[in-house]
C-alpha cells in the first residue's frame, strides 16, 4: 500500500464518501495550463500593458509558487488592486476553460466503480455551477453520486453542512477526499469527518499550515483509497 497514515483516530465504520472534483477526480492542472494564455489575452484586451509571452510566464510562476493567492498577486503585479472589473473578468476566464481536452485521472473510474454500492458517494466541488456541471458531464461521472453540490467560491463550508444534513450521518462516519488542505480538508476536520488528502497538482506541494489542515491519510492515486476503506 502506498497511502500514508498521518493522524490518529478511532476506527468507525465509514458509510459515505464526499469527493472534491478538480485535481482529485480529473487533471485540473491541464485545464489551468490551457487557460493561462486566455487570461493574459483578456488582460491585454482590457488595456493592461503586458506582452503575451511575458504575461504567460509570470502567471504560470504565480500558479506554481503561490496558488492560494494567485489573483491577489496578479493584481499586485500589474497594479490592478483597485480595478475590480478587470480582475473579475480575469477570474471568469480562468474559471471557465475549454473543456474539450479534459483528462480524467487514471484511478478515478476504477475506484468509483468499486466504491459505488458499498458507500454513499457525494460530489462537492466549489466553482461556477454551470462550469462545474459541464465538467461533471464531460467526465461522465454524474451517475456515481447520490447527490452533487456545486457551491460558489466562499460557500464550501455551508455546502459541507448541507451534505452532512442530507446524509443524516455522524461526521465520523464520513470520509472526505480532496486536494486542498486549506479547503475541504480543513472544513471536514473541523466538522469531525475523516479526511484523505489527494496529493496532486498545484496544491499537492503545499504543506498544512497547522493541525487543522492535516489529513488522516494521504494518497497519490484514487485506487489507494480502496485499501483504506477496506481496512
Amino acid at each position: 500500500m502506498k497511502w500514508v497514515f498521518t493522524r490518529t483516530w478511532k476506527m468507525v465504520k465509514i458509510k459515505a464518501i464526499i469527493f472534491d472534483m478538480d485535481n482529485t477526480l480529473h487533471d485540473a492542472e491541464h485545464l489551468s495550463e490551457l487557460s493561462i494564455p486566455e487570461v493574459v489575452q483578456e488582460m491585454i484586451d482590457r488595456g493592461v500593458k503586458i506582452l503575451l509571452e511575458e504575461g504567460i510566464e509570470k502567471f504560470r510562476e504565480l500558479l506554481k509558487n503561490d496558488p492560494r493567492n494567485k489573483f491577489d498577486k496578479l493584481a499586485e503585479m500589474y497594479s490592478l488592486e483597485n480595478n475590480g472589473e478587470i480582475m473579475e473578468a480575469v477570474k471568469f476566464v480562468y474559471k471557465h476553460p475549454r473543456l474539450d481536452n479534459m483528462k480524467i485521472l487514471p484511478g478515478t473510474l476504477p475506484a468509483l466503480k468499486e466504491l459505488k454500492g458499498k458507500f454513499r458517494l457525494v460530489l462537492l466541488s466549489q466553482g461556477q455551477p454551470d462550469s462545474q456541471n459541464k465538467r461533471i458531464d464531460v467526465l461522465g461521472i454524474r451517475d456515481f453520486f447520490e447527490f452533487i453540490l456545486t457551491p460558489m467560491t466562499g460557500e464550501k463550508a455551508r455546502a459541507f453542512d448541507e451534505a452532512l444534513g442530507r446524509l443524516n450521518l455522524h461526521p465520523e462516519e464520513i470520509f472526505v477526499v480532496g486536494d486542498r488542505t486549506d479547503g475541504e480538508i480543513k472544513i471536514a476536520n473541523d466538522l469531525g469527518m475523516k479526511t484523505v488528502r489527494f496529493r496532486f497538482g498545484k496544491y499537492g506541494k503545499l504543506e498544512a499550515r497547522d493541525d487543522s489542515e492535516k489529513a488522516d491519510f494521504e494518497i497519490k492515486d484514487l485506487r489507494e483509497l480502496l485499501d483504506i476503506v477496506n481496512e
